[in-house]
């Protein structure tokens, strides 16, 4: 009987140990699933984050690029203005030019009034010429 109670009292034990050590692996095992949750909770933040910079810099960046393109189409803007203004006074003076050629010439030729207006229809075809 003495076997029977010593080994009764090994087996009390051996179950007794391993309620404590299935005890022990459950408080571990809850202590890892609060770290992992903990760190796929700082991951997802992490991730969040780095998409939220993204985000700041992709529209940073396209201001940026907004504001160069409406410098740069400001500037040929600016550059066709003149361009069309040179050219408009360009031609304002070969206007003048050619006017004062044509009265010169009238000056210089003594017409009778059906000469004169053959001429000045020659001289205007070919200021339309000029200018065309």
């Amino acid at each position: 009987m003495k076997a029977l109670d010593e080994r009764a009292e090994t087996v009390q034990n051996d179950i007794k140990k391993a309620s404590e050590l299935r005890l022990e692996a459950e408080a571990l095992l809850k202590d890892y699933e609060a770290r992992l949750n903990s760190a796929k909770d700082e991951a997802n933040a992490i991730v969040a984050e780095a998409k939220s910079d993204a985000l700041k810099l992709k529209n940073k960046l396209l201001e940026e690029t907004n504001g160069e393109v409406k410098a740069q189409k400001d500037q040929a803007v600016k550059e066709i203005e003149l361009a069309k203004a040179k050219a408009l006074g360009q031609l304002q003076t070969q206007i003048v030019e050619m006017t004062i050629i044509v009265a010169s010439k009238v000056l210089e030729k003594q017409l009778k009034s059906e000469d004169y207006k053959a001429f000045i229809e020659t001289e205007l075809n070919k200021l339309g010429k000029l200018s065309a």
